[in-house]
C-alpha cells in the first residue's frame, strides 16, 4: 500500500515522494549481550538522554525539564569537563543528539503524552564551540510536525507520536519513533535546514519495543537502543547491509542487553568499532551509567532477515 507525503516549509512543497509502509519480518529469539560498565555518571547528568562522540569526548544532555546545556564527558571517568549552554533554547524534552561534519543537532522532540505542538531540533555550529571553557552559543531551529498526527492522544501510554532517536545521515535528519501503543517504530526524514517542516514518513517496522537512541557507523551500519514496555528489558537493534536510507532493508538483528539499568537511552559510535551506551538513573534502584563495548563483540547469530521495500 502506498502513501504520498512531502516536506512542507511554510506551506510550500519541498519534495514529493512515494512511500511504502513496511512490515517487519517475524522476530526470532534474540541473543543476549552484556556490555562493560565504564563508570557511574555524575548527578549533573542523571537523566542522560542522548550521546555523541566528538573531540575525543562524549557529549550528552538531560531530558525533560533539564537545563538547555550539552555536557562534555571524559570517556574514562564520566566527569563533566565542559558545559555548553544553548542560548535561547528551552529543554521541553530533549531526547537525543546527533552530528555531522559542521553541526550538532539536539532533538527537543520527547512527547510522552502525545499532545505537543512545539517539536523542534536545535542546530549548533561546531565552530562556535571552543576547545575549553563553559560558554553560551547560539542555535538555529528546525521546527517540525508529523504528517500522520491528527489530534492529541487521550491516554498517555496509547501514544505513537513520541520520539527519542535522532540521526544525522547524508543530507537529512532521521527520526525513529517510540511507539508506546504498539511497540513499533516509524522512520521519518527531515531536511537539515532551519525552518518549519512536515516530516516525511518513510516506513514502519516492528521492533517489539520502545526505541530510545540511534547512531550510525559510516553508510552501512546503524545501531538503535531501546527497552520493552512493561518488562523494561533493554535491547539493541543492529541494522547492516541496507540500501540508501532504507535502514531496515538489510539485516535486522535484535540483541537483548544484560545490564542492571533498564532505561538505556543513548548510543554513540567512537571510532571504527567502539560503542558507548548511557542509561538514566533511577535511584535507589540504579545509577546513571556509562557502558562500552566493541561492535565485533556482539553475537553474530541468525538475523531477523530483510524487511523488503
Amino acid at each position: 500500500m502506498q502513501f504520498i507525503f512531502s516536506f512542507i516549509r511554510k506551506g510550500i512543497p519541498f519534495l514529493l515522494v512515494s512511500l511504502t509502509l513496511v512490515a517487519s519480518a517475524q522476530n526470532r529469539v534474540p541473543q543476549e549481550f552484556k556490555p562493560k560498565v565504564v563508570c557511574h555518571l555524575p548527578k549533573e547528568v542523571d537523566e542522560t538522554s542522548g550521546l555523541i562522540f566528538w573531540r575525543n569526548s562524549l557529549w550528552t544532555h538531560n531530558d525533560s525539564g533539564g537545563l538547555p546545556v550539552i555536557y562534555r564527558l571524559d570517556t574514562a571517568t564520566g566527569k563533566v569537563v565542559q558545559r555548553i549552554t544553548i542560548a535561547g533554547a528551552v529543554n521541553h524534552d530533549w531526547e537525543d543528539i546527533s552530528q555531522d561534519e559542521k553541526y550538532i543537532y539536539i532533538g527537543d522532540m520527547g512527547n510522552n503524552s502525545g499532545n505537543r505542538h512545539n517539536l523542534c531540533i536545535y542546530r549548533v555550529k561546531k565552530s562556535d564551540i571552543p576547545d575549553h571553557g563553559d560558554v553560551s552559543v547560539p542555535a538555529e531551529k528546525i521546527a517540525f510536525s508529523y504528517p500522520d498526527y491528527k489530534r492529541p492522544v487521550k491516554n498517555r501510554r496509547e501514544n505513537n507520536f513520541d520520539d527519542e532517536a535522532l540521526m544525522a545521515y547524508g543530507d537529512s535528519l532521521y527520526l525513529f519513533s517510540k511507539d508506546w501503543k504498539d511497540q513499533q517504530t516509524r522512520l521519518y526524514a527531515l531536511p537539515k535546514t532551519p525552518g518549519t517542516w512536515t516530516a516525511r514518513l518513510l516506513l514502519q517496522y516492528n521492533v517489539q519495543g520502545l526505541i530510545t537512541g540511534a547512531d550510525h557507523l559510516g553508510s552501512r551500519t546503524v545501531l538503535l537502543t531501546g527497552y520493552t514496555r512493561g518488562t523494561w528489558k533493554p535491547f539493541l537493534v543492529l541494522l547492516t547491509n541496507f540500501s540508501g536510507s532504507n535502514f531496515f532493508s538489510g539485516n535486522v538483528q535484535r540483541i537483548n542487553l544484560r545490564a542492571k539499568a533498564t532505561q538505556i537511552e543513548a548510543v554513540a559510535f567512537a571510532g571504527k568499532n567502539r560503542v558507548f551506551l548511557s542509561s538514566e538513573g533511577r535511584m535507589p534502584a540504579y545509577k546513571q551509567t556509562l557502558y562500552v563495548f566493541d561492535l565485533n563483540q556482539l553475537p553474530s547469530g541468525e538475523k531477523n532477515g530483510k524487511s523488503g521495500n
